[in-house]
């Protein structure tokens, strides 16, 4: 019972909840920046230790390639850099219970798919399948369904796990009088027909069954299946407690689905490369060139690096790194290569770029960019420096307190004893 109190604590910190969604093959994961790890005090020592296992949590998350990260120990290395934002939180499980403390950190996301892609490794879209499962728990002969409100050490520990990873998560509505609703013996004999067919309505992309039971020597055993077409790939797991097996079975469900953009990711080298920029003197034109570029194929994050008077350069990561990065820059007309064949260096053409929300290469009606050229004292080379170093910062600061509240507000039972601090 306490382990069990434990876990619902847990999960109600952390704020994994099921989702019950109709017609919803995918959903958008906004939370892959942020994990939850135990810590054994409040230490600055077990912090440190704390920050290197919360960063694994999030590079498997963002990357889901497990292996590749548990490979590569040196990207843990320093990780308290990439930390935006830290609090700690304590579970209680009732009088008797001890306290857990645990500590939930935010990293800089652009950083950490950045770190990635130094590292050759690959970024799994935000947008990932919803699973649908089908979880049962058989104890002293008796088995039940999980349920959406469940609040049943399975129940818990696959909403833990499923966030841990990154998956969206529904569990179905469970009407044990309605014709053809599936049973606990279902799931053991693997009907697939039968749960492929109560499953239509809920429209997931995948489905996935669990089936966790207790053996007689007090173990844990548990059988995990993803369900595609007329076949399913089945794993087994066991340990002592519930918590333990669905976590290895969680594991190899986000590994599978994963799969395709691991490979993807290998196929395709993505690299993060500098880029400098000359003609720029807005801030409005930087943040132009910025929205540009996230628009050229392979980009996926773009930031300012660095301001100099006249010259910004801009960190981007890009599929297939410099060279086609140069060439989809090379397909527009808004920058152009800078004099003297520097690699990487260009100049912006149009100074008067489209807003952010047209296509790049539009024709705007009006050019508010223009008067700078007819009025060049008006312009000094000075503006740049007026903002040195604020820039590149702001965008992992933009929002560093509105997101991490709105969870702890939605579980009144999970508010934190102490404000969020910054590293």
């Amino acid at each position: 019972m306490i382990r069990e109190a434990l876990l619902a604590g847990l999960v109600a910190l952390f704020g994994a909840a099921a989702v019950i969604l109709h017609g919803a093959r995918a959903a958008e994961v906004s939370s892959l920046n942020e994990a939850l790890v135990p810590v054994t005090d409040r230490s600055e020592t077990a912090r440190a230790e704390a920050n290197r296992a919360a960063l694994r949590q999030v590079l498997i998350k963002i990357s889901g390639d497990r292996k590749s990260v548990d490979a590569r120990p040196e990207l843990l290395e320093d990780a308290g850099r990439y930390v935006l934002q830290y609090q700690y939180r304590d579970v209680t499980a009732g009088e008797t219970a001890t306290a857990a403390t645990w500590l939930w950190e935010r990293f800089d996301e652009a950083a950490v798919r950045e770190l990635l892609a130094t590292a050759g490794l690959p970024s799994w879209q935000s947008n990932r399948p919803l699973v649908l499962v089908w979880a049962a728990t058989e104890e002293g002969g008796i088995g039940t369904l999980s349920v959406s409100d469940g609040q049943d050490p399975t129940t818990l520990a696959l909403r833990q796990n499923m966030e841990r990873r990154g998956l969206p998560l529904a569990f179905p509505q469970i009407d044990p009088s309605a014709a053809g609703t599936p049973t606990v013996a279902d799931l053991k004999q693997g009907d697939l027909a039968r749960l492929q067919q109560a499953s239509a309505p809920y429209g997931a992309q995948e489905l996935a069954t669990a089936v966790i039971t207790r053996a007689e020597d007090g173990a844990w055993r548990g059988r995990f299946t993803l369900l595609r077409g007329e076949h399913g790939a089945t794993w087994v797991a066991q340990g002592p407690g519930v918590e333990e097996v669905v976590a290895q079975g969680v594991d190899q469900w986000a590994d599978a689905l994963a799969a395709p953009a691991v490979a993807a990711g290998s196929e395709t080298t993505t690299e993060a490369v500098d880029l400098q920029v000359e003609g720029i003197t807005s801030s409005q034109q930087v943040g132009r060139v910025e929205t540009y570029l996230r628009t050229v194929p392979g980009v996926s994050q773009v930031r300012v690096r660095r301001l100099e008077p006249g010259l910004i350069t801009f960190r981007v990561i890009a599929a297939g790194g410099m060279a086609v990065l140069v060439q989809g820059i090379g397909a527009g007309q808004v920058l152009q290569p800078a004099a003297g064949g520097v690699a990487g260096r260009f100049v912006l053409v149009d100074m008067a770029l489209p807003p952010a929300a047209a296509a790049p290469g539009a024709q705007p009606e009006a050019k508010p960019e223009a008067q700078p050229e007819a009025q060049p004292e008006a312009q000094p080379e000075a503006q740049p420096e007026a903002q040195p170093e604020a820039q590149p910062e702001a965008q992992p600061e933009a929002q560093p307190e509105a997101q991490p509240e709105a969870q702890p507000e939605a579980q009144p039972e999970a508010q934190p004893e102490a404000p969020l601090e910054q590293p």
